[in-house]
């Protein structure tokens, strides 16, 4: 019999529409047979008013209600190990300029609410070495607020503004003690202004180590925290107790001295081997001659550190409203283990320069500060046409010297005195010897005794300028600065 093909698919296709008939049969008859599950109960449950909603979420089972509120998210915080400070009465929640920020804080400390202040600030802020000496201060220290100036704008070091609180003492002799306290602030773009640190004036840290403090534990800096070595004590921090402060501490300190005239602490601050004290004594008499005062915002910018942070430039703005002019000058400054932060390098010629031209033709210059022509810088008083007697600016000038001679009588002046082209060599010889005796009688009049003081005469045979111009003429200019009388301090 042939084979028929339409017949056997006909055949293969009743046969699977049979299978199929009976799966689905087959399901029906255990679907019936299984007994019908209990109508579920539910249960409505009064929301508290304290569980966040969560989008989406079902009611749940029956006996899982505990568990379902356990797993529901918390809200989300930047960080959630980090506890935002307590909010202490009377401080604003967020500060937009940092002036607010420290003029609260002096405000409160003038109220005598000194406990607010350090509730604000907290123990991470107070507790530090560099803070040493700040709660004991307005506690048992006797000290406050500043009356007059409570607070003073100090500079900038890279994203750190710096201002201090300044502090008063009364003491029992009538002395009145001054102190300062740094506040570095930073402002953070969500939270406002801040306090980063703060710090204590070095000689605050020691009149209460002084008073029985404990020293606290040194700082220490790790500047590779990957070089498996410990960290070192005090390279960028300092060492519990250390008469020493950073950077801006010690430009700020010394400058300070510098416009009170306290010239040990300025020369305290400096490196003897890189900073002759004539530049120091420069400094003091240029800042009373034309009477400079530093800015009052940000007078001081740290514009370069040193990778490991051992260097540093630092620019001050001052201004004069006798010169009435402003004027900057840098201070170099380097680090060591052992002394701290020291300046060793002070550049003030645009100041002297701006002395220099306040003077009119045939009158006595101001500069006090000269490159001497021996090498060197001296200090430098000048003096009238054909006259040994000293000018009221040179008094002046030699009263900080004297100053200076009697605070250590190891130290040696040599007078050089120097006289202008006009005239003979000879009286010129005796001219400038003069000049050098009336110097040095004046400085023995303020008790520096004579056998510090060694006088020579130059005459007229070393020039700071031409005594005549290029075609020959009498240069009236250049003879004022040759009547002089250069000072050296010796050792």
């Amino acid at each position: 019999m042939p084979f028929n093909r339409s017949i056997v698919a006909s055949l293969l296709a009743a046969s699977s529409l049979a299978f199929l008939g009976a799966c689905s049969d087959s399901k029906k008859q255990k679907q019936a047979a299984k007994p019908p599950a209990p109508e579920e109960k539910k249960e409505t449950i009064a929301p508290s008013g304290n569980e966040p909603e969560v989008a989406g979420a079902g009611t749940p089972e029956p006996g899982e209600e505990k568990t379902a509120k356990a797993e529901l998210p918390l809200p989300r915080t930047e960080d959630p190990e980090k506890k935002e400070p307590p909010r202490v009465p009377g401080f604003p929640d967020k500060f937009t300029k940092p002036d607010q920020l420290t003029k609260t804080i002096a405000d409160k400390l003038a109220a005598g609410k000194s406990a607010d202040v350090f509730q604000f600030l907290g123990p991470e802020i107070t507790g530090t070495p560099r803070a040493l000496g700040f709660k004991w201060a307005l506690t048992d220290g006797g000290y406050v607020i500043d009356p007059e100036t409570p607070m003073q704008d100090v500079g900038e070091m890279g994203v750190l503004h710096r201002q201090a609180l300044r502090l008063v003492a009364k003491r029992e002799s009538g002395e009145v003690d001054r102190e300062k306290v740094y506040l570095d602030l930073r402002r953070d773009a969500k939270s406002g202004w801040r306090v980063e640190s703060l710090s204590s004036s070095p000689t605050l840290r020691a009149k209460a180590l002084e008073a029985g403090l404990p020293e606290p534990l040194p700082e220490l800096a790790d500047d590779d925290p990957d070089d498996g070595k410990p960290a070192e004590e005090g390279l960028r921090g300092m060492a519990p107790g250390a008469d020493t402060g950073d950077a801006l501490t010690n430009a700020d300190t010394f400058l300070t001295a510098v416009l009170e005239q306290d010239y040990a602490t300025a020369v305290k601050l400096c490196d003897p081997d890189r900073v002759p004290e004539e530049k120091i004594a420069a400094l003091c008499i240029v800042f009373e001659e034309g009477a400079y005062r530093m800015k009052a915002q940000k007078p001081l910018m740290a514009t370069a550190v040193g990778e490991l942070q051992t260097a540093a430039w630092i620019i001050a703005h001052v201004q004069s409203e006798k010169i009435g002019a402003q004027s900057d000058f840098g201070i170099e400054m380097s680090h060591d283990k052992k002394d701290g932060w020291k300046i060793t390098g002070l550049n003030f010629s645009e100041m002297l320069a701006r002395f220099a031209a306040a003077s009119e033709a045939g009158k006595v210059p101001y500069t006090p500060l000269v490159k001497s022509p021996k090498g060197g810088e001296s200090l430098v008083v000048y003096f009238e046409y054909d006259d040994a007697g000293i000018t009221q600016r040179a008094q002046r000038q030699i009263e900080i010297l004297s100053s200076i001679l009697r605070s250590d009588p190891d130290k040696r002046l040599r007078v050089s005195g120097h006289a202008d082209a006009l005239g003979t060599a000879e009286y010129n010889e005796k001219l400038s010897l003069d000049r050098a005796k009336t110097v040095k009688k004046l400085l023995a009049g303020l008790g520096v005794p004579a056998d510090q003081i060694v006088t020579e005469a130059a005459g007229e045979n070393a020039p700071l300028r031409p005594n005549t111009l290029p075609d020959g003429t009498d240069d009236p200019t250049g003879r004022s600065h040759n009547r002089r009388a250069e000072l050296f301090l010796d050792f």
